[in-house]
């Protein structure tokens, strides 16, 4: 199993706000040479400063509100 390609370096300021809001990922490489998720980051930056919320904040969410939605939503069972 391989992972995804990690981000490469980015050269314009677009590239790197995509790369500050793509998920994060960590992998670790086993003595076997097999691949280990050890960390998948959807939500990299959700603090009040980031992408996300400002996002939210342009269609009247507010920081709190966004918070408690996403935490609802992780605990709201799925079929």
């Amino acid at each position: 199993m391989t992972g995804p390609p990690a981000p490469s370096s980015a050269s314009s300021p677009g590239e790197r706000a995509a790369n500050a809001t793509a998920p994060r990922r960590r992998v670790s490489v086993g003595p076997d040479g097999r691949f280990h998720w050890l960390e998948l980051n959807t939500l990299p930056a959700l603090r009040r400063t980031a992408t996300l919320p400002l996002m939210a904040a342009a269609v009247g969410i507010g920081y709190e509100e966004l918070v408690e939605r996403v935490l609802l939503g992780a605990c709201t069972p799925r079929d």
